[in-house]
């Protein structure tokens, strides 16, 4: 029997961290280097690379857990795909970079020019990843992942050493350094050679998971960011910026969060049965929805002197909005036990209904609650639209098992459906 990536999640919260990690390590030599306008141009590039990297993420490696991390001969092949779209697309984001610097003077010309060459890496080593992932390995994506940041610490080392001063492209050849390198790493250990086709063959032949995944994941995440930029709008900076605060101390639940769904999405195809599926899902949103209780009540009672520590004078002013982004953060959890139902059981469609409904609901009431309340008013309706979609995600489940169960009576009658699940983890070689 296959190893339960469950059992291994604590690698899949260190590759997602060392791999936020390196990311952070950028911004933060960048922002201390250079003056805050020149950061600026530099984090809206970031943002833009970091989009891509999701997209890429959500399209191909969510996919490719899908629709192959239960077929070991699939996985192959399917590896071969995916590490294939993730480089093609990073070549489009190269060219893209490459015309951005054209028209571009000082230092963010060195900068595009560097991202160009690191681009189609960057991605690819992501997708790697993924193929760890999906194989049942998060041990093999930490490893990658703590080869990126090893070489981007190193060569950040021997740059500061050499000049007082470095100039921003030498920080961004540091971190793609990383990334080539890990990547290359990653191909040759699993002795994979990338599927030569243009990136959008992989998208028509997974369409019917990648279309609403993708919008799935849009209205997951583009409503609070829509909620924070209009904040200003519908109340002041001042509860803006308690609201943001009151965030950052939810960040690193987040990354827990996705790295333990990804591992869960392979458990669950597995499972073997639609009804062993929705076991696996329910333990995750129990699981996760507990670890965002206890996170809620840690960021409720941490000391004072430390939240100061953290976040100055504004700690004293984000005590009922922790609370209510806290209690959020479990409806959350929860949620992704629904999503790795709905994934696995090759419904993601069912997710949009979900997130259809709760997204407005969501930005109407968190916009409004700004204007009414402030902070505490837009983290009481964040709660509000977190907990209905909850709710509209697990109606959907049984739905989707019931279809699943159809779908796969349906193939064995038919003489062309194996059980899912027997296939156990791509071996590395």
């Amino acid at each position: 029997m296959a190893r339960s990536s469950l059992r291994q999640a604590h690698w899949g919260v260190l590759s997602q961290g060392l791999n936020a990690g390196t990311n952070f390590l950028l911004s933060f030599l960048v922002a201390r280097s250079q003056p805050a306008a020149e950061f600026g141009r530099f984090a809206l590039v970031l943002v833009l690379l970091i989009l891509a990297v999701a997209l890429v993420r959500e399209t191909g490696n969510t996919v490719l857990t899908i629709a192959h991390s239960g077929d070991r001969d699939g996985l192959c092949r399917g590896g071969r795909q995916s590490t294939g779209y993730a480089a093609g697309v990073g070549t489009l984001a190269a060219a893209c970079c490459l015309v951005a610097a054209v028209p571009v003077t000082g230092a963010m010309r060195a900068v595009l020019v560097v991202l160009a060459v690191v681009f189609p890496f960057v991605l690819l080593q992501d997708a790697l990843r993924g193929v760890s992932v999906a194989a049942g390995r998060p041990r093999s994506a930490a490893g990658l992942d703590a080869l990126w940041a090893g070489v981007q610490i190193g060569l950040t080392a021997v740059v500061m050493a050499v000049s007082t001063q470095p100039p921003m492209w030498t920080f961004v050849a540091a971190w793609g350094a990383g990334a080539v390198v890990s990547a290359l790493a990653g191909l040759r250990r699993r002795r994979l050679v990338p599927a030569r086709a243009l990136p959008h063959r992989w998208l028509l032949r997974h369409r019917a998971l990648t279309v609403p995944l993708l919008g799935a994941y849009a209205l997951n995440t583009l409503p609070p960011q829509i909620v924070m930029l209009a904040m200003p709008l519908v109340s002041d900076f001042t509860e803006t910026g308690v609201l943001r605060a009151a965030y950052l101390l939810f960040g690193p639940i987040a990354t827990l969060f996705a790295s333990v769904y990804a591992l869960a999405m392979v458990d669950a195809v597995r499972a073997g049965t639609p009804a062993a599926t929705v076991r696996v899902a329910g333990f995750v949103s129990a699981a996760l929805g507990g670890i965002g209780a206890l996170w809620c009540v840690l960021a409720v009672l941490l000391p004072s002197s430390a939240g100061r520590l953290l976040m100055g004078s504004t700690w004293e002013l984000t005590g009922s909005t922790r609370l209510l982004l806290g209690i959020s953060l479990v409806a959350e959890g929860v949620v992704y036990g629904a999503m790795t139902a709905m994934g696995a059981l090759r419904r993601p469609g069912r997710m949009v209904r979900a997130r259809l409904v709760a997204a407005p609901v969501l930005l109407v009431l968190a916009l409004a609650g700004g204007a009414l309340a402030g902070a505490e008013g837009a983290a009481a309706g964040l709660l509000s639209g977190h907990a209905l979609c909850a709710a509209l995600a697990w109606a959907q489940v049984p739905g989707a098992a019931r279809q699943a169960d159809r779908d796969d009576a349906a193939g064995v009658a038919a003489g062309t459906d194996e059980p899912a699940g027997r296939a156990g983890p791509l071996p590395e070689r």
